[in-house]
């Protein structure tokens, strides 16, 4: 009984099954408006998903890193799968997570949540110049949570807006909770994209153990855009 022999024969007939999979997307994209236009190149790994990837977006700052994930409606409540929150967390550029249960192929609306952080500025411009691309509308919220100074809050605004010019304006949203808040303003508006800045680990470890994009992937079936602060040196193209 040849046990590594076996386990390499099952290992080839993983990778040859990825291949096909992959093969058939490629096709299936090829046919189809408006992604005629794109060429696909096909890459099959082996290793730990989360250090391949990690390795492989390194490589190329100018990166955007694209997830897929499920979410178990059945489970309990906040379950999201350890790759993509992982991946989340640390990926040095921007990654957008949507769900399988995603049935839209645009968007129509792009919002970004701000915190008033200093890199919000390069950031926000960025993210519209992204959604024109999309020819999607935009928008910048703040979710006002209590014990806030309401008026050093409407002076971030202010700050951030004339370092705008003004092109841009930022909706306050009071809430009790973040995801609460975030959730309630987006209930109206489907085929959205949420966009976060990254800016501070623990809070987004927090806000990932909800976890936020299982959260809205469920509720409001909204994909999420992560975007860390160190992205503010590069584009994502």
């Amino acid at each position: 009984y040849e046990f590594s022999g076996r386990k390499e024969s099952q290992l080839e007939a993983g990778k040859e099954g990825a291949r096909h999979t992959l093969s058939v997307i490629k096709e299936d994209y090829a046919a189809r408006e408006p992604y005629q236009h794109i060429p696909i190149e096909l890459h099959l790994e082996e290793g730990s998903t989360v250090a391949t990837v990690l390795s492989l977006v390194k490589s190329d700052p100018t990166s955007l890193l694209v997830l897929g994930f499920e979410v178990d409606e059945s489970g309990p409540r906040g379950l999201f799968g350890n790759i993509t929150n992982q991946l989340l967390v640390e990926s040095p550029v921007p990654v957008i997570a949507i769900s399988s249960n995603e049935t839209s192929t645009t968007w129509d609306h792009v919002v970004y949540a701000t915190d008033f952080r200093d890199q919000d500025r390069i950031l926000l411009k960025r993210a519209k110049t992204f959604a024109n691309a999309l020819g999607a509308d935009f928008e910048c919220i703040h979710i006002k949570v209590p014990k806030v100074d309401i008026h050093a809050l409407h002076k971030s605004r202010m700050t951030l807006e004339s370092e705008l010019n003004y092109e841009i304006s930022v909706q306050l949203i009071s809430s009790q909770d973040f995801l609460d808040g975030v959730e309630g303003y987006l209930a109206g508006k489907p085929n959205t994209l949420l966009i976060l800045s990254r800016n501070r680990l623990s809070f987004f470890e927090w806000l990932l153990a909800k976890p936020v994009a299982a959260e809205f992937a469920r509720v409001q079936k909204i994909p999420l855009m992560m975007i860390p602060s160190s992205v503010q040196t590069t584009e994502a193209e």
